[in-house]
């Protein structure tokens, strides 16, 4: 499928320009994704949720959620089914992480993931985004972009680093090229568990986040989180008293 956003890290539009997808039918009548899912997730001995909306509903199961789409999990725990579910979420996820979870099950077994209580594995989404990024030296100092084009932390024109659990400062989208902060855009999220609707608006600085909700915040375990909003404002009103002393 052709993507052709001006700028966009993570699809490449000069790849392929159209994709097909087959239509199963038996006894003259189709097969929903529900009745595939059903009948071979009791066979498999795990379940790869590859992309948000199969890991967590994602934007098919944003509000009004018309269709009452769900993420895998939730499906197979409604249908008794125990199978082991590997979230990958992502929109995209990184091939990255889709091929090196699914070798490391065939070379190592599915023991060989390490995964959090989110089912993801850590090797991928093990570190806060904010944490790694090469601009938190100026969120630190209270320097905050008010314009995508300025290089200080993008905090306050919508980035969701703060909340976002995955390594596309380090793996980088297209080859290597680069990643959305890299690229002068805010992190959409796309990796959080509730993306889009707990990360909207996508180009406004996030709510203040309750440090003790997990899926507010997208992390496994009781840790403990910084209200990255309450810190924010504080810095860029610091940095502000700072830059009057000094005039």
């Amino acid at each position: 499928m052709r993507h052709g956003c001006k700028g966009c890290t993570r699809w490449n539009p000069s790849s392929a320009a159209a994709a097909s997808e087959s239509l199963a039918e038996k006894d003259g009548e189709g097969i929903t994704l529900l009745e595939h899912v059903l009948n071979l997730a009791p066979k498999a001995l795990a379940v790869v949720a590859a992309g948000t909306c199969s890991a967590f509903g994602g934007i098919t199961a944003a509000a009004p959620n018309p269709t009452g789409a769900k993420a895998v999990s939730e499906i197979l725990k409604d249908h008794n089914i125990t199978t082991p579910v590997v979230n990958l979420p992502g929109c995209p996820p990184h091939p990255d992480w889709v091929v090196g979870t699914l070798a490391t099950v065939l070379m190592s077994g599915l023991d060989a993931l390490d995964l959090d209580d989110m089912g993801r594995p850590k090797a991928y989404y093990g570190k806060l985004l904010h944490d790694q990024c090469p601009r938190r030296g100026h969120y630190e100092k209270g320097l905050f972009a008010t314009k995508l084009s300025e290089p200080y932390c993008l905090f306050l024109v919508g980035c969701k680093g703060p909340v976002t659990y995955a390594d596309c400062y380090d793996r980088l989208w297209n080859n290597k090229t680069r990643w959305c902060v890299e690229a002068d855009s805010p992190c959409i999220g796309c990796a959080h568990p509730g993306f889009p609707d707990a990360v909207s608006p996508m180009f406004e600085a996030p709510p203040v986040i309750n440090s003790t909700d997990k899926l507010a915040i997208g992390i496994a375990g009781t840790a403990v989180v910084l209200t990255a909003g309450v810190a924010a404002v504080e810095l860029a009103k610091k940095a502000k008293r700072n830059a009057a002393k000094k005039g």
